[in-house]
This record gives C-alpha cells, structure tokens and sequence, in this order.
C-alpha cells in the first residue's frame, strides 16, 4: 500500500524565515504550494513533501538562487530541526551523532534516507530520495547535505572541507561548475549525495570541540510533535488537514500528491474500509474545534476557513459530530473548570 511522501513543517522552517526577510511575495508561493499562511507564524504541521517542495523551488527561482539549499543549510544547524537537538545533546561522538539522525530520520520525513559507510582509513556519509522526487528536491538535497557537513566540522575543525562532493544529476546541473559553493576541490554527479572523510573523526568527542567551533539553533521547534504517519491512512489524513488548512477540500490536491487518478485513490480508501468524506470531516473536526478554542476567531471565519459557504452549514455538520452547536461547544471551553468537569 503506498503512502503520500511527508515531512515535519520543522525541515521546512529555515527556508521559509529566509522567503519572510525577502518580501511579502512568500505568503503567495504558501498558497501557490498549497500551504497554510499559519506555517508563517509558528504553526507545525505535517505537509506533503511535494507541496514543500514546491515552496522551496519557487522561491529559490524568484531568489535566482542555484545555491539556495546551501544558503540556508549554512546558517541552520542541524539541532535546530524538529526532534533531532534534545537526541544530539545525548551524543558522545561523532558516530553516536549520525546513529541518532539516522534512526531519528524516519520521524520527520519519509523521503529522505541517510546512511553511514566505514572502510579501513575513510568514512563516507550517504544520504539518498525516492527517485520519484518532484522537481525543486535539488534545493533540500542541498540543504540537507550542508548539514550534514556541518556535523562533521563539530570534530573536524571550522577548516575542514570535504575534497568531493557526490551529488545528484538535478543538483549537479545547478552548481557542478561551483565547487567554491562548498568549499571543495570538485562536485561530480552520482546515484546519490555522498562525501569521505577520515574514519577517525567518528570516534572524536564532540564535547571536545570548542564553543567556537559550535553552530547554535537558529529555529525553536518544540519536541511534542505528532510523527510523519508512514501507512496509507495516516499520510492521508495529514495531508486531507494540510490541505484544509490552506483552503483545499477537493481530491485533486491529493492526487497529485499520491501521483494516482481521483478514481483510483478513492477505490484505495474504500478499500480501506472508509471514504474520503469521512476522513475530511474528521479532519474539520479536529481543525474546527482547534479553532473554537480561540475566542477571537468568529464562527463564520471557522466556517469559511473550513471550506463551507456559511455558517449555518459548519453548525449543522458540528451538530452531526458532536451533538452540540460550534457557539455552546466554545462555552463550555470557557467554564470554570469544576462546572466544566
């Protein structure tokens, strides 16, 4: 059964706080990729990749930045990342560091994969995508591989550079000629994006290395978040809220996200034992009673925001979920709480 490709909207902060000093055109490219303006003020959701992606390679096109992924992976620092800076604090060395990214990966996105290879004298660090990368995935390859490097500057030294860097053929193709963008000798195009170094560093105490040498957290990302779904229903629901947050209720979002026919992921769902009916309001219901908890939200904005053409239809579908009207439902949010119990 396969499953819509997803990541932590933490992996896509960075970039996002680098479109908001640009101008006001990144709100248009959020809604052009089908995300919610809330990702702007600090909301963390999980997002299709490709929707991300989009983002991603769409400002970089209005940047006329080749080098964007790098850009902002240089001024990021890998802890920053959404479950990854409370485990890294726990590592000793270096190889407890890229054991913990590896086995933490899997949380926060299901389409990036990093692997680790040791020889007798070299040490050569991996990370791969689906080969069914929409286009734009060049940018987070970038991103993702600055970091990694990083990581190893912690025990290296702020001096040491890789002397090649692998990368894939769509990267090759926007900075092969520009090796001086990561500081190295050469950029060759490979299966996937790769670079040595002495295998010695992996046994380094990283808290050996000066304060100097350290990269600090340029994004708070809070640690109780929901992990990237990997099943078929789960990466549809993220995706159906998402969605919905962004003022989408239709299937053909959705389709392109999963690359099947409307026809042919309805009959997925069914098989699953549901609908996509039932799964869109789930998600209204989640997304509507987050938003009653807010009193300065009025209940015709929620409705609008919902996909609904007015406020008597939002009341009536909450009616049908939960047996009380959206108005006494957020009265009863507000009662003291021994009448509320």
């Amino acid at each position: 059964m396969f499953s819509i490709p997803l990541i932590h909207s933490g992996c896509l902060e960075p970039f996002l706080r680098r479109t908001i000093l640009e101008g006001d055109w990144f709100d248009e490219e959020l809604w052009s990729a089908g995300l919610p303006h809330a990702l702007a003020e600090g909301a963390e959701f999980i997002i299709p990749f490709e929707s991300a992606i989009k983002f991603v390679g769409r400002s970089a096109r209005r940047l006329g930045a080749d080098e964007f992924g790098l850009q902002v992976g240089a001024t990021t620092s890998i802890r920053s990342l959404p479950r990854l800076g409370d485990s890294l604090e726990r590592a000793v060395t270096l190889h407890d560091a890229i054991n913990i990214i590896v086995s933490t990966l899997a949380k926060i996105t299901t389409v990036r994969r990093v692997w680790l290879e040791v020889g007798a004298t070299t040490a050569r660090l991996n990370q791969a995508v689906p080969s069914i990368s929409p286009s734009g995935e060049e940018h987070a390859e970038q991103f993702a591989l600055m970091l990694l490097i990083n990581l190893v500057r912690e025990v290296a030294g702020k001096n040491w550079w890789p002397s090649t860097v692998v990368v894939s053929q769509s990267t090759f193709n926007l900075i092969g000629g520009r090796p001086d963008l990561l500081n190295c000798s050469d950029v060759v195009a490979g299966q996937f994006t790769s670079f040595t170094f002495d295998a010695c560093l992996l046994w380094r105490d990283l808290s050996d290395r000066s304060s100097a040498d350290r990269q600090p957290p340029t994004m708070s990302v809070s640690e109780d978040l929901l992990e990237v779904p990997s099943d078929f229903i789960g990466s549809l629901c993220a995706a159906i809220e998402t969605n919905l947050r962004s003022g989408r209720v239709g299937l053909e979002p959705l389709t392109h996200a999963f690359g099947v026919s409307p026809r042919t992921l309805q009959r997925r769902i069914a098989a699953s034992g549901l609908s996509y009916e039932r799964l869109l309001g789930e998600a209204r219901l989640r997304v509507a009673r987050e938003l009653l908890a807010n009193p300065e939200i009025r209940i015709a904005e929620i409705a609008l925001e919902l996909g609904y053409e007015d406020a008597a239809n939002f009341t009536r579908a909450f009616k049908r979920w939960t047996g009380i009207a959206p108005f006494d439902y957020r009265q009863r949010l507000f009662l003291a709480p021994s009448a509320s119990d």
